[in-house]
């Protein structure tokens, strides 16, 4: 006899796997004990085969069990996912959106984009959280964040995600004013390593080229003989640079009224080589909601307005 598993009984054999108890499994899902083990008694019965071994002190899963719990994770993921899909296409008006960004794609296109959506859509829900790029997909992969905006590079694997690609923002090296460096008509990389290097986390691939045209070993460039401050936070880089001798990266984008002002200085030292490869990450299976699309594209706008 063929039996349809629901996903009532997911919901139930998930809550026995993380009790291993009747009582307390049936107390998380407001039933009786009774009637939990009268429902896993016949959806067993009909399955044909033991989903939970009830011979020890504590219930343990079978391998009848571990696959149904194994398999049901995602099935419940992906009808939860589905409800939350279907609600946000009745509209954005009152829509939630969860959103994770790197520190640099956080300070420079967030705020942008939050108000652009905000002002059309003041009762819509939005959250950000700003963490490591490697982390945020992981959070994606598990449903809990709809949408990452990283540097593509901090990203090992890419396979199942469907991405966006940013306009490149271009970076350059920047000083205090009154540096020693803020004067050089031209400047090389070996005079920057003569002073404390500020930085943010660069993806390897821009570390090994820097490397190669200042000329040095790369774990001579990763050492940074006079200093290196590592952070990830651009407020704290900016006034480290500007309270010390430290030298650090900026873009048009970033640190705007401080370049305007004459706070800090761009060093003249062509980097080709210090540019974002920015994405707005999905995940490729799901649908996209009104509210991603809708992020997605004032991003565009937003990110096109600072090329």
């Amino acid at each position: 006899m063929f039996m349809t598993i629901e996903l009532r009984h997911i919901e139930q054999i998930l809550a026995l796997d993380k009790h291993r108890n009747f009582a307390r499994a049936a107390k998380e899902l407001n039933l009786t004990q009774p009637a939990l083990s009268r429902n896993l008694r016949v959806l067993e019965e009909q399955l044909g085969v033991m989903l939970f071994s009830r011979s020890r002190p504590q219930i343990e899963p079978t391998v009848f069990g571990q696959h149904v719990i194994t398999v049901g994770k995602s099935i419940l993921q992906d009808s939860r996912r589905l409800e939350l899909e279907i609600a946000q296409l009745n509209g954005l008006e009152r829509g939630v959106l969860r959103v994770g960004a790197g520190p640099l794609p956080a300070d420079i296109y967030m705020g942008a984009v939050f108000a652009k959506m905000s002002r059309l859509y003041p009762q819509h829900h939005l959250h950000l959280q700003v963490n490591w790029p490697q982390d945020l997909v992981k959070l994606l992969r598990s449903q809990l964040l709809d949408i990452v905006v990283a540097d593509i590079r901090l990203i090992d694997d890419v396979s199942d995600l469907d991405i966006t690609p940013l306009p490149e923002v271009q970076g350059f090296w920047v000083c205090r004013a009154g540096h020693p460096l803020a004067q050089e008509k031209a400047v090389s990389y070996r005079q920057l390593l003569e002073f404390p290097v500020a930085l943010f986390h660069l993806p390897p691939s821009m570390e090994r080229t820097i490397a190669k045209r200042a000329n040095l070993p790369l774990d001579q460039w990763n050492d940074a003989p006079n200093g290196k401050i590592e952070c990830y936070n651009t407020s704290v880089l900016l006034r480290t640079i500007m309270g010390c001798d430290a030298v650090g990266v900026a873009a048009d984008s970033l640190y705007q009224e401080e370049l305007a002002a004459g706070d800090i200085v761009r060093l003249s030292l062509k980097t080709p080589e210090i540019s974002s490869r920015f994405g707005a990450i999905v995940q490729k299976k799901y649908l996209k909601s009104p509210s991603v699309k809708t992020f997605t594209k004032y991003l565009l706008e937003v990110a096109g307005e600072y090329c």
